[in-house]
């Protein structure tokens, strides 16, 4: 039988695999299962061997093709650039307290970080080499990063971003100049801790949900391209998210030229015409809407997976997930109906 690691990098490479990979992103379903071994969400961030127990706890609980390496909180880069944060709840995600940039003035005292520097990214880097020496044979283990533009939303604020795009250019292209440094050092860390397959969230301005494509091209895509040139210079493959409403997938895949790419297939105009187009290009990861999975009933989350999976048919090679993180509390028999129905298709 293929490992759950080959399958993974089989359709990375696009080549036909014996079935189709499933992966999941971040908590998959919340905390639970790391709980039930004695472990709650803060201590994770500040103890390596503790968040190496938890990531393998929480593919275990499910059985996923992969182990994610890293959380979805979407502050660490910019924590480790000056942003402050705090646990609100120890079981919870850490919070965007004050960012960095709130005062633009402080844009003169911004340089790059290494991660190994910030006490939490340096604990996720740890937790990640770990897990590559412990189960990397059989599992895809998977680094977590941040595209710039999702990092300058909590390094200067969710409306000083926006606003910055169209009233003050210069100053969003000095920050995010100096985030596309920082992401190029944490890429070289994440090798050196044996991670070469990388999840790359690009989503928030790469669609038109919030900006015109316009925008979208200067501020999101001329620095994620090539910052992601340069993670793959650097030996990893990426695995591209975009989770937006109106996400630009086409655009991405050409622009960034990612080994796969991962979004909410319902959210995508004519989605099988999409996947004819990128056929032979990338490997597509349509995602079954979060909302879905955690509403279900399991036949509809079945059916959906089902319907899908049609439109990439005739692909060497594809994987599918939830489009999102499978929100906290899913019910398990919802779960188990995404992956049992996933795990049955054969490309």
């Amino acid at each position: 039988m293929t490992s759950s690691k080959a399958l993974v990098e089989g359709a990375l490479a696009l080549d036909r695999v014996e079935r189709v990979p499933v992966f999941y992103q971040y908590l998959a379903g919340g905390p639970g299962p790391f709980n039930a071994i004695g472990l709650e969400m803060e201590e994770c961030y500040r103890d390596a061997e503790k968040l190496a127990r938890a990531c393998k706890a929480l593919r275990d609980a499910y059985g996923y093709d992969n182990i994610m390496a890293g959380w979805g909180c979407i502050v660490l880069e910019a924590h480790a650039l000056g942003t402050e944060i705090d646990f609100v709840r120890p079981n919870a995600y850490p919070q965007s307290t004050r960012p960095f940039l709130e005062d633009p003035a402080a844009i003169d005292s911004l340089v790059a970080a290494d991660p190994m520097d910030n006490e939490l990214l340096r604990v996720r880097l740890e937790a990640s080499r770990l897990l590559v020496e412990r189960h990397g044979e059989e599992y895809a283990v998977m680094g977590n990063m941040l595209a710039p533009a999702v990092v300058a939303w909590e390094l200067r604020g969710y409306e000083g971003y926006l606003t910055d795009m169209f009233f003050e250019k210069e100053l969003a292209h000095r920050y995010l100049k100096v985030i596309s440094e920082s992401l190029a050092i944490q890429g070289e860390r994440l090798a050196e801790a044996g991670v070469d397959t990388v999840f790359l969230e690009d989503d928030f301005t790469a669609s038109q949900e919030y900006a015109p494509l316009e925008s979208m091209r200067e501020f999101d895509l001329d620095y994620a391209a090539p910052v992601a040139k340069r993670l793959q210079r650097q030996g990893h493959r990426l695995l591209l998210h975009n989770c937006t409403k109106l996400p630009l997938v086409e655009e991405q895949v050409e622009a960034i030229g990612p080994e796969a790419v991962h979004y909410n297939a319902d959210n995508v105009e004519d989605h099988a015409g999409m996947c004819a187009r990128l056929r032979g290009k990338v490997c597509l990861c349509p995602g079954v809407d979060e909302g879905l999975v955690y509403d279900g009933p399991p036949s509809l989350i079945e059916e959906t997976v089902w319907r899908l999976a049609a439109d990439v048919r005739d692909h060497d090679a594809f994987m599918m997930a939830a489009a999102y993180e499978v929100p906290f509390r899913t019910r398990p028999e919802n779960h188990a109906a995404l992956l049992e129905a996933v795990k049955g298709l054969r490309p």
